[in-house]
Formats: C-alpha cells, structure tokens, sequence
C-alpha cells in the first residue's frame, strides 16, 4: 500500500507540475535574450486560465490566441531574430498542449482513486453489514445453545434424581429378593420334610399290604375288623396328605408367580436403567457436543473479531489515504486556480530561485542545449525535408525541361540542315530564333548557376547539420550519463533516442538524396557541356554556311543592301557569340572550381558518412535492440489485456462454479442427512440384527434343549409302549411340544419379517449405491472443471511469467491470483469432504455387505430350523401313531379290568388310590425338576444377558469414542480450510518467489543491457 501510495502521489505531483515547469522555462528562456515583443507572456497569462478551467477547448482557444499574436508580431520582428520568435511560440505552445494533458492525466488519476476508493468503502460497507448479520446469528445460536444447555442441564438434574429413585427402588427388590430366596429356601426344607414323609407312608403302606395279604390269608373275622380300621387310618392319613399336597401346590404356584413378576421387574429394572444410561449418556454427549461448538464458536468469534480489527485498520488506511488524495487533489485545484495569481509572483521569484538552483544549472544548461539542439534539429530536419522536396521537384522539372529541349533541339537542328540550303531567304527569320533560343539557354544555365549555388547552401546546411548532429551525440551523451541517475526518465529518453534515431536515419536518407542530386547534377553539367559543343558545332556550321551565302549574295548585285544587312546582324551575332563564348569559359572555370571543391566536400562527406554508416550500424544494432525491447513490450501490453480479459473471464467462470459448487453444496448437504438418516437407520439395523442374532443364539439353546428334550420324550415314548400306565405324561409331554412348535412357528414369523426388513434395508442401501455414483460422478465433474481451473491458472502463471514490464499491474494480479487459489482450495476442500463422504458410504456399502452376509448366515440357520422342525414334526406323527396305538391297548385294557372287577373290585379300589399318590408324588417331583431346569435357565439367561450388556456397553463407548473422534478431526479438517496453508498454496507461493527471483532477473540485465548501450555511444560519440 506504501508503495502504490508514494507512486500515486509521484505520479499526481509530476503531471501537475509539469505544464506549469515548461511555461516557466519558456519564459526563463526569454530572460536570456531580451525581446521587445510582449506577447509571450501574455498568452502565458491568458493561456494557464484557460487550460486549466476549459482544459481542451482552453487549450484551443490558448492556441489560437498565441499563434494569432505571433502573426500579428510576426511582421514586425527582424529577419535575424524570426527563427528564434518561432522556436519560442512553438515552445509555448507545446507547454500549453502538455499543460491541458496532464492536468486531463491527473483528473484521471483522481477518478480512478476515487474509484477505487469508493468500491473499497462499498466493500468494507457490505462487510460491515456480513458482518453485523453474522453477529446478530451467533448471538441468536449462542442464547439458543444456552437455553438448550439450561435445558440439558434440567435434564440431568432430573435425571440425576431419577435415578436416585430407581437406586432406591433396587436396592428394595435386592431385599424383597433376599426375602423371597429365604422363603423359598424355606419352601424347599419344608418339601424335603414332606419327602421324607411320604417315603415313611409309602413304608407303611407296603406294610399294610403285606398285612392285608396275611390278613387275606387269614379268614378270621378280628384281622378283617383290625384291617378295616387301618383303612379308615390310612384314608385318613391320606386325606391329610392330599390337602398338605394342595397347600404345598398353591405355595409351589404363589412362589412361582412371585419369581415370575420378580424376572419382570428385574427385566423392567435393567432395561430402565439400560434407557437411563443411554439417555444420560446422549445428555452428556449433547451437552459436551454443544460445549465444544460453543468454544468453536468463541474461537471463530475471536478470530472474526481480528479479522474486524485488520478490517477497520485496512478501512482506515484507505479512509487516510482517501482523504489524501482528496487533499492533494483540493491542493492541485487550489493550485490550478491560485495559478493565475500566482504567476506573477513566480516571476518575481524567479531571481531568487536562480539563486537556489545554481547548483542545478549545469543541468538545466544541459537540459536547454538538449531542447535546444533538438529542436533546432527537428526544424532543420523538417526545412531540410521541405527543400529536399522542392529540389526532387526542380530536378524533376529541369529534366523534363532539358529532354524537351534536348528533344527540340535535336529536331531543329535536322531541320536547319534541311532547310539551309533550300530556304536561304528563311535565314534572318532563322537567325532571330537561334538568338532567342541562345538567350533561352543562357537563362536556363543561369537557372541552373542559382540551382548549383542552391546545392551549395544545402551542402553548407548538411555540413551544418552534421556538426549539430555530432553536437546533439555529445548531448547525448550527456544524456545517457544522466540516463543513469534519473531511471523513472528512461522511458521518455528512449522514446527521444528512437527520434533521434529516426532523424539521423532522415538525416542520412537526405544525404544520399543530396548525394544522388550532386550525382544528377554532375550528369546535368556534362549533358549541358554536350548541349553546348553541339551548339559550337551548330555555330560554326552555320558560320561557314553563311560565308557561303554571303558570298553568293555578293555576287549577286541586287542582294546589296540585304548584305549590308546580314553584315550588321552577323557582326552582332559573332559579338553576342564572343560574348557568349566568354560567359561559358567563365562558366567552365567556376564550374571546374565548384567540380573541385564538390570533390574535396564529397570525400569529406564519404569520410564522414563512413563514420555515420559504422555508427549507424551501431545505431542500427541499438535500434534493433530497442525494437526488439518495445516489440517485448508491446507483446507484454497485448498480452497483459489478454490475460486482463481472461482474468475477466476467470472471475466469470469462478462465479459460475461458486454458483455451481454452491448447488452441488446443497444437493451434496441434502444428500449427505439422507445418508447419515440411512447410516443412522443402517446402525439401528445392526442393533437388531445383534439382537436378532442373539435372539438366534436363544433359540438355538431352545433348540438343543429341546432335541435334548425330544431325545427324552422318544426314551419315554419307548418306556410308553413298555408301560402303558405313563401314556398320561407322554400326552401332556405331547402337549408341551405342540406348543413349543407353535413357539417356533411365531419365531419362524418374526425372522421372516426380519428377513424382509433386512431385504428392504438392502434395497435401501442399493439406492444409496446409486446416489453413491451420482455423487461419484459429480466429483468427475468438479474434478473436471478443477483441471479447467489448474489449466486457466497456469495459462496465467505463463502470462504473469511473460509481463515482467508490468511491474505496477503485477500485485493486483497476484491478489487475483490468491483469490482464485483460496477458491481453488475452498472448491479442493469441497471436493475432499466428498471425497470423505463418498469413503463413508463405501464403508456402509461394507457395512451393507457384512449384514447380507449375516442375512444369508440367517437364511442358512433358517433351513436348518425348519429341517429340525420337519424332523420333529416326524417325530409328533410318530407319537401320534403310538398314542392310537395306546388307545387300542387301553380298549384291551379296559375289557380285561371289566373281567377282572368282579373279582377285585376292592383290590383295584386300593390299588387305584395307591396309583393315584404314586401319581401325585410323580408329579411334585417332575415340578421339583422343572423348577430347577427353569432356574438354571434363568440364570443361564441371566449371565448372557450379562455379557450382552457388557458388549453393548463397550460398543456403545467405542461409537461414543468413535464420534468424538470424528467430530475433533471434522473440526481440525474445517480449521485446516479455513486457516492452514494447502500443498498447492504453498507450490504457488514458490513459484511466485521463483517468478519474482526471475522478474529481479530480467531487471538486472535490462539495466546491463541499457549501460552495454550507453557505453556503445560514448564510444562511438568518442570514435566521431
């Protein structure tokens, strides 16, 4: 900024001072030479104002005014001094036209700043504004997050007291447990008791049979009242032993009931405690979540906050530098209209300015032999154009003239030796013509005496202009030592230098021009000197022609007075012939005098174009190189507008991929909720597919158990055909096993549904599969257009590469440039979230696999249930078969119990109600056993549920672990583009350091290459 500042404010103070300096130094130069004439500084006076308030209209009238003064004083002035007047309104008026151009160059300059300036505050504006909004929405997400906190923090405060209750209400089952374990504790004691019991009574009632067998036995009536009594006891005793078995039933039962609504609260209880973890743990993750974005959001506040500082102190620099240029431009038009009062003023302090630039006026001598010779040679140059001009004009003319004469005298000449000896009368009337054309021709070589003496004024002129040329080297040289303390003037002294060039090639076209006339001319001379021989041959012809007739006509007498007469005239002629004859040896003489001194003048002028020639070789090299340099430069001018207008028409198609990467932001948002909404369906999927499998794992051990089961009914099938008295027990067993295969059969159901949710979450997944590949292929597309975008930048890298002379132009351009790279890695960034996004869907596409993998695992361990239900089916058919068979035995049966109820119709009765307490003892222990089964299973279940819980515990802190993870590398990721510097931006950076190492470069050998050429013209000014 310092920089541009400083050049702006050079550039400002140059062109404003540099009309009002040459007026100045015009009217400094009239301080030199005194002049009578006032209208200088008059039209000083009148032309500022006019070309500072009208600027080119000003200028015109500024102009007008000056060359119409110069006319009017034109007529008045001496012929020594017009010259000098010329140069002098020439001067003023170049200043007047370099006065309106800067004072145009410096309104310019001014609109660009003010320009610039207000789409500076226009920006800082809409920042302000970004700004402000910005603000206003992290103060409305920060009271949002606070009251969501404020809210959370409610939560876990009654969560908190929640789960005091539930401890509370735990630790009461724990004792209504204890108490329970106790009583059953009791309960078993008490049926080991009654156990006990029952073996003494079946001990008894094996006596009271032996008893009875004797007493049958024995006929006697006492044994038969002894053994009715003991039935009446034992009818009793079993009276009582059945009601002890009802109560011990129902207490079996309560127990039961108690133990079954304990596994319910107990399963209630964990699966409240398992809801609380996890909505304590989500609490937790939420509010740990939303404390980490409001640091980030602190942290960007923060950073805002001193992006806001840089911009305010940005904001003030070009406020300050505005208003600079504001002043500076109040100061250049309080300088433009206090110019006219102050002119006066500036004249009267010209003398004390003299006294303070004494130590400059070898320079501003310098400068003023410069101006001076320059200008002296660019009227020289356009003189010596006008009379080269007028001389190929004359010589033209005087050609055309001396072949029509040439041409005409041939033709007469043939026709005098035609007509003199057949027209003698004709002869006074021929000799008149002949006079006349002598006299013609005498003027003619007077003509072309001025004309010689004209070609020696443009020899001396040449010899003139040569000297000042060598005078305008020196000064160039001078220059060129000059050229090496001012470098901001090189352009406009190379600009002079390729005018000067260009005037010495002029220069010396005009000396071949001149040399090539000189050769016209000699060639005209010795064409003139035949002209002239052939007129003495001619002469001396018709002399001896007129002796002849002169003596004819004295022969004859009647021609007397007509010879008298041709006497006279001949006599006048010869005189005029004398003198004629004298003119032309005088002519000879001064023309052999000029051949001479032409000749010494023409091997000067060969010596000295021999020198021009080998320094205009030199020239001609420097030219070229110049050349070579503006050719350069003006390629890097056309190639600084192409690549202004491809910049145009970067930024035309950054805008339209920022539109399009703001679509593909949307459309890749939308796209990533759905498939983090899938993900999210996916791992609730997974959930159950766990718990489906452990549910599998479940009904595998029910499976076992009950081919283990299974495996007991077929033995006890068997002991059914051996024993036909346990046909009761196989039906209920049959009974049991229908209903497990019902069990099975809704279990069969619930997997197919199952099955077909994981079918449907597959399809789910395939459709995600081809938003995978529309993203996919939108990447191509990005990917595509960020190849268009490297290609376009390195078209610019070589451009940028190329315009080493836009020196000024070069740091817009690399802002444009780191523009473009920041969009560049934002649109890189973009694409790497894709690129994520895309690995996160390919995971879930794995993840998608595994469970297809699983589903096929399932639908394996489904065929191999539903052949392990065929088979049990099998197995029920069998049974059923046996139970007919049964049936059929128990109709046998019952024939011969009806032929053996007469006889032992008593004996059965007994036997009967023995079979029934047998019965019922077969049945408490068969329930003894099922108790025991159902405890072990209980707490088989209960340690599976035990390590279930523990696994999901674990996997639930490795997803939260996993979570946290992500979400600290999406914030390092977001930090790293926002702050840190890419691969790419740091390769750019090295390859502008290498283009500015290369640019320092190019600079150093232009400004060898321009001492190599100052050198050369001191040298080649010396060697002149």
């Amino acid at each position: 900024m310092n920089v541009l500042e400083k050049r702006v404010e050079s550039q400002v103070q140059f062109w404003s001072l540099l009309g009002p300096f040459l007026i100045l130094l015009s009217v400094a130069v009239l301080l030199f030479k005194v002049s009578t004439h006032w209208y200088f500084p008059l039209s000083g006076l009148v032309g500022i104002p006019l070309c500072v308030k009208w600027k080119m209209k000003g200028m015109a009238t500024a102009l007008t005014c000056l060359f119409s003064l110069s006319i009017i004083g034109y007529q008045t002035i001496d012929l020594d001094e017009r010259f000098w007047h010329v140069g002098m309104a020439l001067a003023m008026a170049f200043s007047f036209i370099i006065l309106t151009l800067s004072l145009e160059e410096v309104e310019g300059l001014v609109d660009k700043l003010q320009l610039e300036s207000q789409s500076r505050l226009d920006n800082f504006l809409r920042l302000d504004e970004k700004m402000k909004g910005m603000e206003h929405g992290w103060f409305l997400e920060k009271e949002h997050i606070q009251g969501q906190v404020t809210a959370l923090t409610q939560d876990v405060a009654q969560t908190q007291e929640e789960k005091q209750t539930f401890y509370k209400l735990m630790q009461l089952s724990k004792e209504e447990l204890i108490l329970l374990h106790s009583q059953h504790d009791q309960l078993l004691q008490e049926l080991f008791y009654k156990k006990q019991q029952v073996a003494q009574l079946h001990e008894k009632l094996e006596e009271a049979e032996m008893t009875v067998q004797t007493l049958i036995n024995s006929e006697s009536e006492k044994s038969g009242l002894k053994l009715k009594e003991d039935v009446v006891k034992l009818e009793q005793e079993k009276n009582i032993l059945t009601v002890q078995l009802a109560g011990l039933q129902f207490d079996q039962e309560k127990l039961l009931q108690d133990f079954a609504i304990l596994q319910e609260r107990e399963a209630n209880y964990l699966s409240d405690q398992s809801r609380y973890n996890q909505s304590v743990e989500e609490k937790q993750y939420l509010v740990h979540k939303q404390q980490e974005q409001l640091e980030a959001l602190e942290e960007e506040k923060n950073l805002l906050q001193l992006h806001l500082s840089q911009i305010q102190q940005q904001y003030d620099d070009a406020k300050r530098l505005f208003e600079e240029v504001k002043k500076e431009c109040d100061t250049v038009k309080s300088s433009e209209g206090q110019n006219l009062a102050t002119i006066q003023a500036q004249i009267e302090k010209i003398e004390r300015l003299e006294k303070n630039w004494e130590s400059k006026e070898k320079e501003i001598q310098v400068l003023q032999q410069n101006k001076k010779a320059l200008e002296e040679q660019l009227l020289q140059e356009e003189s010596n154009k006008h009379y080269c001009e007028e001389l190929k004009s004359r010589l033209q003319k005087m050609e055309e003239q001396f072949e029509q004469e040439k041409q005409g005298l041939h033709q007469r000449h043939l026709a005098q030796q035609h007509q003199l000896h057949s027209q003698l009368d004709k002869l006074s009337h021929d000799l008149q013509k002949n006079l006349s054309l002598f006299s013609h021709q005498q003027d003619v070589i007077a003509r072309k005496d001025q004309e010689l003496e004209g070609l020696k004024i443009v020899a001396a002129k040449a010899n003139e202009a040569i000297a000042e040329y060598e005078c305008a080297m020196q000064s160039q040289l001078e220059q060129a030592k000059l050229i090496d303390e001012e470098k901001h003037s090189l352009e406009s002294e190379l600009e002079r230098l390729n005018s000067q060039l260009v005037n010495y090639h002029a220069q010396c076209e005009v000396m071949q021009s001149s040399q090539q006339q000189l050769k016209l001319l000699e060639e005209t001379n010795q064409q003139l000197e035949l002209a002239l021989t052939q007129v003495k041959l001619q002469l001396t012809t018709s002399e001896d022609e007129l002796q002849q007739a002169l003596e004819d006509y004295l022969k004859l007498a009647h021609i007397e007075e007509s010879k008298l007469k041709l006497e006279q005239e001949l006599m006048e002629a010869r005189a005029n012939l004398k003198t004629c004859q004298d003119k032309l040896e005088f002519a000879q003489e001064n023309q052999d005098m000029l051949e001479h001194r032409f000749e010494k003048e023409l091997a000067e002028l060969k010596a000295k174009l021999s020198v021009c020639e080998e320094e205009l070789e030199s020239a001609h090299e420097s030219q070229a190189k110049l050349e070579l340099i503006q050719e350069n430069k003006q390629k890097l001018e056309q190639e600084l507008t192409q690549v202004r207008t491809k910049l145009s028409a970067c930024q035309d198609e950054l805008e339209l991929a920022h539109e399009n990467q703001d679509m593909l932001e949307h459309r890749l948002e939308k796209e990533l909720t759905e498939i983090k909404s899938q993900l999210a369906t996916c791992q609730e999927e997974l959930e159950r597919s766990v718990e489906a499998q452990s549910k599998l794992e479940a009904i595998e051990e029910s499976k076992q158990k009950l081919e283990s089961e299974l495996n007991q009914f077929k033995s006890k099938l068997i002991d059914c055909q051996e024993e036909l008295e346990r046909s009761v027990d196989a039906q209920s067993r049959l009974e049991v096993i229908q209903e497990d295969k019902q069990k099975l059969e809704s279990e069969l159901n619930q997997v197919k549904s199952k099955l077909s949710a994981c079918q449907e979450e597959l399809e789910r997944a395939v459709d995600a599969q081809s938003k995978l590949e529309v993203i996919q292929e939108d990447k191509q597309k990005l990917e595509s257009e960020l190849s268009q975008v490297k290609f376009k930048l390195n078209a610019c890298q070589e451009e940028l590469e190329r315009s080493v002379d836009a020196q000024g132009k070069l740091e817009v351009i690399q802002e444009d440039k780191q523009k473009l790279e920041s969009e560049l890695n934002q649109v890189k960034s973009k694409l790497n979230a894709c690129q994520e996004e895309l690995e996160r869907a390919v995971d879930a596409q794995s993840k998608l696999e595994v469970i297809q993998e699983d589903k096929q695992k399932l639908e394996s361990e489904l065929s191999q249930v539903k052949s392990k239900l065929n088979a049990c089916q099998e197995e029920l058919e069998r049974a059923v078969d046996a139970q007919g068979k049964l049936e059929v035995i128990q109709e046998d049966k019952q024939k011969l119990e009806s032929e053996l109820s007469q006889t032992r119709s008593e004996i059965s009765n007994y036997k009967a109600q023995l079979n029934q307490a047998m019965h019922d003892q077969n049945k408490v222990s068969e329930a003894m056993v099922q108790t025991r089964k159902a405890e072990g299973l209980y707490l088989q279940l209960k340690e599976q549920f035990k390590v279930k819980s523990a696994v999901l515990d674990e996997t639930r802190k490795e997803l939260f672990y996993t979570q946290e993870e992500l979400l600290s590398l999406q914030k390092g990721y977001e930090e790293q583009q926002k702050f840190a510097i890419g691969d790419e931006e740091r390769l750019l950076h090295k390859d502008l350091e290498r283009m500015s190492y290369e640019y320092e470069k190019v600079i150093q050998d232009y400004e060898q290459e321009l001492d190599a050429m100052s050198e050369l013209i001191q040298e080649l000014l010396a060697r002149s």
